[in-house]
C-alpha cells in the first residue's frame, strides 16, 4: 500500500535567493521525494536545475496535509497573501505572468487552483451583467433542469440572523480588499466598537489571526 502525503514545499536558489512555493498531491507522494526523486513541475526550476545543478538549490517541506484539497487550498492562499505576483523574489509562473490557453486544456490541479481563488469572490456589477445577458434566451439542458427541480430556497425556513454570505473571506478575497476607508468611516466604527466586549473564542481567532500574519511576515515555518 503506498503511502500518500500531500505536501507543500520552498525551493530556494542558493546564489540568487529567489524562491519557488509549490504543492505535491499525486498519489503515491510523500514528502521525502521532494529534492531527491521530485524538482517541482516548474519549467523554470527545472531549467535552473540544468544550469546551475542541485547543489545550489535547497529544498524544504514546509507543510503536510491530509488531502489534496486542503493542500491545494493552502498553497493558493500562501500565493495570495505572499502577493508574489509583484515580487520578483518568486519564480512562480502562474502568478507572474498570464499564460496563453488558446488551443491547450487546463490541468486538473489548475482549475481547482483556479477554482479556489476565485470561490466566494464577489462579482462586479459589470461582470454580474455580462454573465446575465450571455444566459439570456439560453434553453436550459436536461442536466440542469433536473439539478434545479426540486430545489429548496437557501433560507427557507431560517430564522434570525443568517450567516453572512462573505464570512471568513480575508485578504484578496475580501469585498473590502483595496478599498480605502474615510477617516469619518474609521471614527464611526471605532465609536461604535467602543466598551464592545469580545468573547472567548472572537479573542481567540483575532489572536490567531495576528499570529499568523506576523508569522508570515517574519518568515517563520507556518507556510
Amino acid at each position: 500500500m503506498s503511502i500518500y502525503t500531500p505536501f507543500t514545499y520552498l525551493i530556494t536558489h542558493i546564489p540568487t535567493g529567489k524562491r519557488y512555493y509549490g504543492v505535491r498531491y499525486r498519489k503515491g507522494c510523500h514528502p521525502s521525494d521532494i529534492g531527491t526523486k521530485y524538482f517541482s513541475s516548474s519549467k523554470v526550476i527545472k531549467k535552473m536545475i540544468a544550469e546551475d545543478g542541485l547543489d545550489k538549490f535547497k529544498f524544504e517541506v514546509r507543510r503536510t496535509f491530509a488531502n489534496a484539497d486542503k493542500a491545494i487550498d493552502w498553497e493558493v492562499r500562501v500565493l495570495t497573501r505572499l502577493k508574489v505576483a509583484n515580487n520578483d523574489l518568486w519564480l512562480n509562473e502562474c502568478q507572474t505572468k498570464v499564460p496563453n490557453w488558446e488551443g491547450k486544456k487546463r490541468s486538473d490541479s489548475n482549475k481547482k487552483k483556479i477554482s479556489i481563488l476565485h470561490k466566494g469572490k464577489p462579482k462586479s456589477l459589470e461582470h454580474r451583467q455580462k454573465l446575465s445577458a450571455s444566459l439570456k434566451g439560453k434553453p436550459l439542458s436536461e442536466e440542469r433542469k433536473a439539478k434545479m427541480k426540486g430545489r429548496t430556497a437557501w433560507n427557507k425556513g431560517k430564522k434570525g440572523v443568517q450567516s453572512a454570505w462573505n464570512k471568513g473571506l480575508k485578504g484578496e478575497q475580501s469585498h473590502m480588499f483595496g478599498i480605502k476607508k474615510s477617516a469619518e468611516a474609521i471614527a464611526k466604527t471605532a465609536s461604535a466598537n467602543k466598551g464592545r466586549k469580545h468573547t472567548d473564542e472572537a479573542r481567540k481567532n483575532m489572536s490567531e489571526g495576528r499570529k499568523e500574519n506576523r508569522d508570515m511576515y517574519l518568515g517563520i515555518k507556518v507556510w
